[in-house]
């Protein structure tokens, strides 16, 4: 009964990450994995943290609160509970911990998660400002702006903690903001520890350079790059993997006759031996990046790009509208 994993081979896979602690419980609660007595301790503890937390929010003036506020408030004594046991990376170490631990134990150490990541946020906001690029594109300038600083201003960690407080429509490469699983801290946690590494990449790049690129793929669609929501590393990138096959020098321009000639080489490639060139090609400019996270990040990009450049292909379109030509 102690092995989760031999019991339920895909119950890892099938959890709710944002309805962790309650979904596991349930599930351990059907199989009997965890004990009657021990469910009722772990939800009479949860119950007595949102009473503490409600009066605390009323400032003692009551425990009474408006049924939309009182799920906001239960809520995020649970995001206290799910942060911990997320951070334990198995959910076999999360069943244990729930078996083990007082589940006031557990609420502490998420509430410090919690607030060591908000700090951390801070941090890499301020690494992602650094190399801020400069362009007119709407949805990028607020995420590097306004989205963070309402986040900054308003989260809070005991009343609302699965909530941003801010609205971010910037996607980020391989994942529009909305598929991102996470919520609160640990949303923005990840999703500002990627736009650091994006804006790091595209600062690799001379400035002008990369403006003229981005200048290019607008006419592609007939207007101002600024008008269009897209993400700025992936074109960059994109360009720099067919560069990385052709073998050129580390860079972004991008041809008529480059195109050609990439269409050429990967015309009768499966995607997985097109996958497996293009990884060994963008080797060769791990020098150039000379950073091993921001490496693996761009390298996530590439079974995407693969499969783009698959299905083009084999629908006889050409790839002018997907790399972009220096005009």
């Amino acid at each position: 009964m102690n092995n989760l994993s031999l019991q339920n081979p895909v119950f890892e896979k099938e959890i709710d990450v944002q309805n962790y602690t309650l979904d596991i419980l349930s599930r351990c609660s059907a199989c009997g994995i965890i004990p009657e007595e021990k469910l009722y301790k772990i939800r009479s503890g949860l119950n007595s943290e949102f009473t503490e937390t409600a009066e605390q929010f009323t400032k003692r003036a009551s425990s009474s609160v408006s049924r939309k506020k009182a799920e906001l408030l239960y809520s995020s004594v649970l995001y206290r509970s799910d942060v911990y046991l997320l951070s334990l990376r198995s959910v076999n170490k999360a069943v244990e911990a729930l078996k083990a631990l007082p589940i006031e134990m557990i609420l502490k150490e998420g509430q410090q998660i919690i607030l060591s990541m908000y700090d951390e946020n801070v941090h890499i906001f301020q690494e992602a400002r650094k190399n801020r690029l400069n362009v007119p594109c709407h949805e990028y300038n607020e995420t590097m702006g306004k989205a963070f600083d309402d986040y900054f201003r308003n989260y809070s960690a005991r009343f609302d903690a699965r909530n941003c407080c801010n609205s971010i429509d910037y996607p980020l490469l391989n994942i529009p903001a909305y598929e991102i699983k996470w919520q609160g801290v640990m949303f923005i946690h990840e999703y500002y520890t990627g736009l650091m590494l994006e804006n790091k990449f595209c600062k690799l790049f001379d400035e002008s350079e990369m403006k003229y690129l981005l200048e290019c793929y607008g006419r592609t669609y007939g207007c101002n790059y600024g008008a269009l929501l897209f993400n700025i590393a992936e074109v960059l990138l994109n360009n720099v993997f067919a560069s990385a096959v052709l073998e050129k020098p580390f860079g972004l321009v991008i041809t008529e006759n480059d195109v050609t000639e990439f269409e050429n080489m990967c015309r009768q490639l499966s995607e997985e031996s097109l996958n497996r060139m293009i990884s060994d090609a963008f080797v060769a400019y791990q020098p150039n990046i000379n950073d091993n996270n921001m490496y693996h990040y761009l390298e996530k990009h590439i079974p995407i790009f693969s499969k783009e450049i698959t299905v083009r292909l084999e629908n006889n379109s050409n790839l002018n509208n997907y790399l972009t030509i220096y005009r």
